[in-house]
């Protein structure tokens, strides 16, 4: 698959994440670890390329209307060390912060196999790499947002898979099936 097919799918899983988690079965964990992988390097790249421009842009204006002196080919080199720190942050946190988040939601989440959580873990962080890049002030919402995916395909998961039944999904939802407030009959006195 190409860069434009993970990019699409994690466009769809953000839009209907229900009908996508449904569909995760149809493909195998290699694809979508391809898929996630191919997002990840595309995000760093475009978030280091971003911040290298950012600082450049930043420090010919400071250059030109503020009039400070600014050693240009120090700048470049200051801006290309932070950029590939930054290029390799997101390396370090797509690979060794996701196995270790993996292995903390697997404790509270033991009725899922693992590659299965694995792959709901790829599609729910679709949100911080296909936006995560822009700014690093938006990482707290796309982190919420990832959550509620998360979420979002576990308990999918848990319905295909028969451990959790319709009726328990829909008081997860905060649906409630009964008429009254409480299902328990009052006791006349």
């Amino acid at each position: 698959m190409t860069l434009k097919s993970a990019i699409i799918q994690g466009f769809r899983t953000l839009a209907n994440p229900e009908r996508e988690f449904e569909n995760i079965n149809k493909r195998s964990l290699e694809k979508i670890l391809e898929d996630y992988i191919k997002l990840l390097l595309a995000s760093g790249l475009l978030a280091a390329v971003i911040a290298f421009i950012f600082i450049l842009i930043n420090s010919t204006y400071l250059n030109l209307f503020r009039g400070i002196n600014i050693d240009y080919w120090r700048l470049i080199n200051y801006s290309a060390g932070i950029s590939g720190s930054l290029f390799f942050f997101y390396l370090f946190a797509g690979t060794f912060l996701f196995f270790l988040l993996s292995l903390i939601i697997r404790i509270f989440v033991r009725r899922i196999k693992y590659t299965r959580l694995i792959s709901v873990l790829c599609y729910s962080l679709s949100p911080i790499l296909l936006i995560g890049w822009i700014s690093n002030k938006l990482i707290l919402a796309l982190g919420i947002w990832s959550a509620f995916l998360l979420i979002v395909g576990i308990r999918q998961t848990l319905k295909e898979e028969g451990k959790i039944s319709d009726k328990s999904s829909s008081k997860i939802r905060g649906k409630s099936s009964g008429k009254g407030k409480s299902s328990r009959k009052r006791i006349k006195r």
